[in-house]
């Protein structure tokens, strides 16, 4: 593959596990914010199937 088809993501995923009686709010999404602010990509946060 030619040098110039190759792009580096511009994601990333994080599995999160919540803990037991915990609820997700918009906190969730002001977390996603600060990840990508940090990172400087986008982020998707990703439920852990387990």
């Amino acid at each position: 593959m030619a040098a110039d088809h190759c792009q580096e993501s511009t994601y990333g995923d994080l599995l999160y596990v919540l803990a037991p009686d915990s609820t997700l709010g918009f906190e969730i999404v002001d977390l996603r914010d600060d990840l990508e602010e940090i990172a400087d990509r986008n982020v998707d946060l990703v439920p852990s199937p387990g």
